[in-house]
């Protein structure tokens, strides 16, 4: 069976590790340091912190920012589900944004009604499946957005790197990410202001909320090679959608102009998903339901709200098949067959 996700891990990224590993410091130190640096200077970015997860890099941007119980922050239905956990830890209010039925990203218009009789702290801009959400649009608000590309590390808007473009971003790099360091979470700041609040942070927590040298050691070498992983990720999302034409389904588009990220690929069905996640099956190829953990899932109050109605058909019919670069040029030929005759 093609697994759905697969990290891209090569022999120079296990000799990195294995490097640390003889070094006998691989707890929490300098690596993260230099691994944070790296991937500050590739985004563009001012500066930053790497978590020993993602659900640290979440819950400590919102407490960079200054967010305190009861504040009201705004995010997108797609978000993924660890959002509610966070919300629910530090007792912050979300305010739920329906999406674009296209791309699945974040609605301005959304924005601007839920925005319009609530004191919002924060906005969270998600980026799914590597597409780019008409963030401009979202900006004019004069609200820190805080930006998620967890799923779009390495995507471009208006020549700046995604994730330079809010007050702060976070980036998960847990094993199915973009880039790996086996499991972890990267908080970074574009706004010099909130540099005493991250410098408050780094040294009032205790070490093990901070990545591992170990883990560190994996990240740096897989920001190197990042271009290589982009591109290679984008010529095998493009074959797919080549293929993907020949059949009655479509998938998700980058509407504004962006250069994206093929995170995976998805298919927005137009017959029933647990036939054609079967007919997948028995080719060998597995498949998942895009946004089967997203915050939507979260709040079954959302279902049958009118305002929603697009998150809810993208939940029921997205579903995302392989693409990564270690998926092998037999696979990629396999699966472009494959989508071409979905049922």
């Amino acid at each position: 069976m093609i697994p759905i996700k697969k990290p891209t891990i090569k022999r120079k990224d296990m000799d990195s590790v294995l490097s640390c590993m003889v070094s006998d410091d691989i707890g929490p130190g300098t690596l993260s340091g230099q691994f944070i640096a790296k991937v500050s200077d590739y985004l563009q970015c001012d500066g930053g912190l790497a978590f020993a997860n993602y659900y640290f890099a979440i819950r400590f941007a919102f407490k960079t920012l200054g967010l305190v119980a009861g504040d009201k922050v705004i995010t997108s239905a797609l978000s993924p589900a660890l959002y509610m956990q966070v919300f629910e830890d530090l007792e912050l209010i979300p305010l739920v944004s329906d999406v674009d039925p296209d791309s699945g990203t974040i609605l301005p218009t959304e924005v601007e009604r839920l925005s319009a009789d609530n004191e919002i702290k924060a906005i969270v801009v998600h980026y799914p499946l590597g597409i780019v959400p008409d963030i401009d649009a979202i900006l004019v608000y004069d609200i820190p957005v805080i930006e998620d590309i967890s799923q779009a590390f390495g995507a471009v808007k208006n020549e700046a790197k995604c994730g330079s473009l809010g007050k702060l971003a976070v980036v998960s790099t847990d094993e199915d990410g973009i880039i790996t360091s086996g499991g972890g979470g990267l908080l970074l700041v574009n706004d010099k202001k909130y540099f005493p609040s991250l410098k408050a942070l780094s040294e009032s927590l205790a070490k093990e909320f901070f990545m591992p040298n170990l883990n560190a050691s994996l990240g740096l070498s897989q920001i190197r090679k990042i271009g290589d992983l982009v591109e290679r990720r984008n010529e095998i999302g493009k074959i797919f959608a080549q293929s993907l034409l020949k059949s009655r389904h479509k998938t998700l588009i980058q509407k504004i102009e962006a250069d994206s990220v093929y995170y995976s690929f998805p298919v927005l069905i137009n017959s029933t998903m647990n036939d054609v996640r079967k007919f997948a099956r028995k080719k060998n190829v597995d498949t998942e339901p895009a946004f089967g953990h997203s915050l939507f899932t979260m709040i079954p109050e959302l279902e049958n709200n009118h305002y929603y109605q697009n998150a809810k058909s993208l939940v029921m019919r997205c579903l995302i098949f392989p693409c990564y670069p270690m998926l092998g040029k037999q696979n990629v030929i396999l699966i472009s067959k494959i989508l071409a005759v979905l049922p």
